[in-house]
């Protein structure tokens, strides 16, 4: 049986788990900040920030799993927590970190596309998020351990386990996601990204139609008493299309096609270009991949924006809105007419026939 925990090492746990949760403050601060990322260390080109990520949210979901056995089974061995503990706060953590910076200084020198990086950063702040919640958990174990004043912990109610093994498959999830990264590569990461894009562009479409088919169904019960839906449709702007404005009705029409016609292109990107980005680019590649990707993360947002102004049954703005959304896309096609290897190839004829098509 493992021995009971001293006062002493139920102290220096406390402080332990103290210092670390003010570490992963500072952690999660930075991470806010990318700028701080770029000038902190020289670039080292033999590091894959991606493998570095990897590999230290697989060591922390493995240490993470021995401080849940540790703080779920009795006695409670406060030594054993802390050697832990430590091994993440001084190892694991500060590398993860290392792997972050490393990612932004390759966005500087254009070695990485941004989004990729960005999409690192974000899971590594859920990880640290997550884990600041087992930090403070260990701190709370250990205090109440240390109050007993007899070292060798109290009786659990069920509860504290139930909720270290919660907090304990969050951090998993996270880490999880984290090498995932690195798994599904960049090229992985710019196609799942896309393809969410496009499904919130879809998504617009039909929330358009909807709209204007509920309008038709209203306009067939015109007879119908007043309610309170239509009361609270009055009050948040809840405008419906006019049955006798052809104008705007067609203006939709010819809106919701073209923009279907939009999702298309991003289908064909995915395919025939983000699927076969090469593993080791160029300066050139990374800056097109850049824009590239800040124009399709852009048009769903504008077609948001042009929703709105149908809503409001402002047929021009939503016109003059549109009408960037469509210069979007041309220019998106037009970057990646030619493929990877500055040669034409299927989408090189296709993107012409799109162009026409949104410009028609």
């Amino acid at each position: 049986m493992a021995p009971a925990s001293t006062p002493a090492d139920l102290k220096s746990l406390v402080d332990l788990a103290e210092s670390t949760s003010t570490l992963l403050s500072q952690f999660l601060k930075s991470l806010s900040n990318p700028a701080q990322d770029v000038s902190s260390t020289p670039l080292d080109d033999n590091i894959d920030p991606l493998a570095l990520l990897r590999d230290s949210a697989k060591l922390l979901r493995a240490h993470t799993t021995k401080l849940s056995l540790l703080l779920i089974n009795k006695p409670f061995t406060a030594s054993a927590i802390t050697k832990v503990l430590r091994e993440v706060s001084s190892t694991v953590l500060p590398a993860m970190m290392g792997g972050v910076q490393l990612a932004s200084q390759l966005v500087a020198s254009q070695k990485l596309p941004a989004l990729v990086e960005k999409e690192a950063r974000a899971r590594v702040r859920r990880i640290l998020s997550a884990f600041s919640e087992e930090a403070l958990e260990i701190k709370g174990m250990a205090e109440r351990v240390l109050d007993e004043g007899n070292g060798g912990g109290k009786e659990q109610d069920g509860r504290e386990g139930r909720d270290t093994l919660s907090g304990t498959g969050v951090v998993w999830e996270a880490c999880d996601a984290l090498i995932e990264v690195e798994k599904s590569g960049v090229a992985g990461i710019l196609v799942q990204r896309v393809e969410e894009w496009k499904a919130t562009l879809l998504d617009a479409v039909e929330e358009l139609k909807e709209w204007a088919e509920e309008a038709d169904e209203d306009d067939d019960d015109d007879e119908e008493e007043y309610s309170d839906d239509d009361e609270f449709d009055d009050m948040f702007g809840g405008d419906k299309m006019p049955k006798g404005n052809k104008e705007l009705r067609e203006q939709l029409e010819g809106t919701l096609k073209k923009t279907k016609t939009i999702s298309v292109l991003y289908q064909a990107l995915v395919k025939r270009r983000l699927k076969v980005v090469p593993k080791h680019t160029g300066i050139q590649t990374i800056e097109t991949l850049d824009t590239l990707m800040e124009i399709l993360e852009r048009i769903p947002e504008t077609v948001d924006e042009m929703a709105s102004s149908f809503y409001d049954l402002d047929g021009e703005e939503a016109k003059e809105i549109f009408s960037k959304c469509c210069s979007d896309a041309v220019k998106a096609s037009e970057l990646v007419k030619q493929n990877w290897e500055a040669k034409d190839d299927e989408f090189t004829a296709w993107s012409g026939k799109f162009q026409d098509a949104i410009k028609a």
